[in-house]
């Protein structure tokens, strides 16, 4: 039966947790650095210098100018950078030794929209260096009014979306444009219905709010089985390919793919204190609670049997929204609890209005290169993960409470069960769907492994 054949895969959960040593790991100065998948200006920067201001992302730009071109938004895997020392670069500000760690981290690494603070490595996703054009060639400009739930500023849209607009406008030669609303709609559950009554063009909107509508992309939600941000958003888009887009998954919008955010850890309060979150419309969807409206996770908090307080959340999403608390510790599960992921869709509609030569140029852009760029949100969390452990404030699994991984690990068996059986029920097979996803973030964690 099915129901004994999945709970083979807790004997994967090992080989699918980011290696905790190699993304804290220094960088020392005077060294080359070969920039590996998620890194950014920031984060290296980060590591080589420590948390402090933009001037560290322009000592590492002015010293690699000649390497990474006239465009500071790219830089590529696999290319050599110098890292010098805060004296070998004169003229580019203030220098960064001895800046305090903890002095607004949120605010250091939040992408910086104008391109000065978090600069994305980008995977070769469209041509690079070509400028944004300001008018269409050949042919009429076509704008989608994109509606976005999350602050302009957060990495969602700074790190991945605005850089994936972008592209397609270069691509397109102005003819297509991504715009705001007037007036945006912040509500995130709300999102596609928003997009299906014709009040935006296109949005996105957290999976963990599609339990009704799209029960398939619930894999992410599913405990235990997540990799990084890039590894679930690839993994989800070839799973959703393979064996969700077959059953008629997303069929009522043109879905240009998946976005990730590094899988969410338990955040609980240290002595039994209560921990006050108050949930609003701007950042719901970033930090469901355990027992939340989530599917699943009624049941799996019911069964953990804590008189204390826990609750789901990634470690850069809480802190860059200014909600994180004094004597606060993260549990790290492997595999996470859960794995916020986005769907990103325009309406068929707004899709038709596009000519097929653009729609093919978006459509190489979209889908899993659209996924990769997950890795940007890999890189913001790394950068506060690596602050919390110089300060102490992660728990590894393996020195958590007892009681709590035996309840998490049978509740997780059981939820992946359910799962199984909702995607069976829904025109998918739910065993072998759920199998393909496992694999495929066990792939990627083999490609996109962190140099040791």
């Amino acid at each position: 039966m099915r129901s004994v054949r999945v709970l083979y895969l807790a004997g994967l959960l090992s080989v699918i947790s980011p290696d905790s040593a190699a993304l804290a790991q220094a960088i020392e100065c005077g060294s080359p650095y070969t920039v590996s998948p998620g890194d950014t200006l920031s984060s290296i920067a980060s590591r080589a210098y420590g948390v402090g201001s933009t001037s560290n992302v322009d000592r590492l730009y002015f010293a690699n100018r000649d390497i990474i071109g006239g465009n500071p938004n790219r830089i590529v895997v696999g290319r050599a950078l110098r890292v010098p020392c805060p004296d070998d670069v004169p003229g580019t500000g203030e220098a960064a030794a001895g800046t305090d760690p903890a002095a607004d981290p949120a605010t250091a690494l939040t992408p910086d929209p104008a391109g000065t603070g978090t600069i994305t490595a980008t995977f070769d996703a469209a041509p690079a260096l070509e400028p944004t054009p300001a008018v269409p060639t050949g042919g009429a400009r076509v704008e989608i009014v994109f509606n976005r739930s999350a602050p302009q500023r957060f990495v969602l849209n700074s790190g991945i979306l605005e850089p994936f607009f972008a592209d397609i406008a270069r691509a397109t030669r102005g003819r297509v444009a991504f715009v705001d609303p007037q007036i945006p709609n912040r509500d995130p559950f709300s999102q596609l219905d928003h997009v299906r009554a014709g009040r935006a063009d296109g949005a996105y909107m957290f999976v963990g709010h599609l339990a009704d509508s799209h029960p398939l992309v619930q894999i992410t939600m599913q405990p235990m089985i997540s990799g990084s941000a890039l590894e679930t958003a690839v993994a989800l888009w070839r799973t959703w390919q393979t064996h969700f887009r077959p059953a008629g998954s997303f069929g009522d919008v043109h879905l240009l793919g998946f976005v990730a955010a590094p899988p969410a850890h338990l955040w609980r309060m240290a002595g039994g204190e209560a921990l006050e979150l108050k949930l609003d419309g701007e950042t719901a969807w970033a930090m469901p609670y355990l027992d939340a409206n989530v599917s699943g996770k009624a049941e799996l908090i019911a069964s953990l049997g804590s008189d204390r307080p826990i609750y789901a959340l990634a470690h850069g999403a809480a802190r860059a929204a200014g909600v994180w608390k004094p004597g606060t510790s993260v549990t790290e599960i492997e595999g996470g609890v859960y794995a916020p992921a986005f769907a990103v869709f325009i309406s068929k509609e707004a899709w038709d209005r596009i000519s097929p030569e653009d729609q093919a140029a978006i459509d190489r852009l979209a889908g899993e290169r659209l996924a990769l760029r997950s890795a940007a949100w890999d890189s913001f969390d790394n950068g506060h993960r690596a602050d919390m452990l110089r300060q102490g404030l992660i728990v590894e699994a393996a020195d958590a409470d007892f009681d709590l991984m035996v309840g998490l690990q049978d509740r997780a068996r059981m939820s992946w069960e359910a799962w199984i059986a909702r995607a069976d029920a829904a025109g998918a097979d739910g065993y072998t769907a759920f199998t393909f996803y496992i694999d495929e973030i066990t792939k990627l964690r083999e490609q996109y492994r962190s140099p040791q």
